[in-house]
């Protein structure tokens, strides 16, 4: 008769299971966040293991197009850009180390999307998807009665929408980071990213406007996968723990089975001799 498999066995079956399910998705998803903030010091080279972007350039190079990227990375892509200049960002500053055309610095710089002429007025990047989830950071600022809009939608190769979708709005005199988490159907799908200025105050100065002063690209852990294979791991850790046999205990599955009955005795000289034979009674008995 075949012995049921144990808890630990079956803990890992289903771990195994939940790693093929999880990064085999049968859809395509997007969703997002933001956090506000006064300042942000963001490193792109750490926070951008796949891909970044830096907006605005630097404050010795300000000229067209007004952009520093990763070196030897293609995930992102600048589909337009409708910007109207650079200007110095009050709460973002973006530093690097892997970087073209300026290999190592940081900036302040960001650029702008103005309401002046005619709305709305935004950039469009394409960020490529891949089977396992992906994280982007983009961070943006509204100004001075600007507001603000941001669109991600899930397209195929052919740029046909496959998934889900978030919007988000900022308004005016904010800092903040907007976070998209996506997954993708197939090689070739992307997220498409779409924030610029869509709307102004009644009271908006002539310098309203919204701002972008990078983006960058990650890979994501899949957090259900983890979590079954961390509890594999502590059923492997208790299981071993439980094995453990106190000092001096007697492991009878590895003692000799033949119990032996002794005799003293002493021989001529005096000397204490001990002789044996095995027992006939079972090995489990005292």
């Amino acid at each position: 008769m075949a012995r049921p498999l144990s808890l630990f066995t079956r803990v890992s079956i289903l771990s195994a299971f939940c790693i093929i399910g999880s990064y085999n998705s049968s859809a395509a998803t997007v969703s997002g966040s933001s956090v506000t903030y006064a300042s942000m010091n963001v490193n792109l080279t750490t926070e951008g293991s796949l891909d970044w972007r830096q907006f605005g350039g630097t404050a010795s190079i300000t000229g067209s197009p007004f952009f520093n990227e990763k070196v030897g990375a293609n995930e992102l892509t600048v589909v337009n850009n409708a910007t109207n200049g650079a200007r110095g960002s009050s709460g973002t500053t973006s530093t690097w180390t892997d970087g073209t055309p300026f290999p190592a610095t940081s900036s302040d710089k960001e650029i702008r999307f103005t309401g002046g002429l005619g709305l709305p007025r935004v950039i469009t990047i394409d960020s490529l998807a891949d089977l396992s989830p992906r994280r982007v950071r983009m961070y943006v600022a509204a100004r001075d009665g600007g507001n603000g809009t941001i669109t991600a939608t899930m397209l195929n190769s052919a740029n046909t929408p496959i998934g889900g979708s978030f919007s988000d709005t900022l308004n005016d005199d904010t800092d903040a980071m907007f976070e998209l988490t996506y997954t993708g159907d197939s090689i070739g799908d992307k997220l498409r990213i779409v924030w610029g200025i869509t709307s102004l105050d009644v009271n908006a100065l002539s310098s309203a406007d919204v701002t972008l002063a990078s983006i960058t690209l990650a890979e994501v852990p899949e957090p259900s996968s983890l979590a079954v294979l961390g509890l594999g791991a502590l059923m492997l850790q208790r299981r071993r723990g439980g094995s453990a046999r106190p000092s001096g205990h007697r492991n009878d599955t590895f003692s000799n089975p033949r119990r032996i009955a002794l005799t003293t005795s002493r021989n001529r000289e005096g000397v204490v001799m001990h002789t044996g034979n095995p027992l006939s009674h079972s090995p489990m008995a005292d």
